[in-house]
């Protein structure tokens, strides 16, 4: 969860432009989340 929070920061300025990316981004974090919250 923490390594895909890192990359989302280093990549978010490059496509932050992109509303497509944004959406992307929002989705990714709100998954990344779950995956925190629900231990395997």
């Amino acid at each position: 969860g923490i390594i895909s929070a890192n990359a989302l920061f280093k990549l978010g300025p490059n496509i932050i432009n992109d509303t497509a990316s944004k959406v992307k981004i929002i989705g990714i974090f709100l998954f990344t989340f779950l995956i925190i919250q629900v231990p395997i």
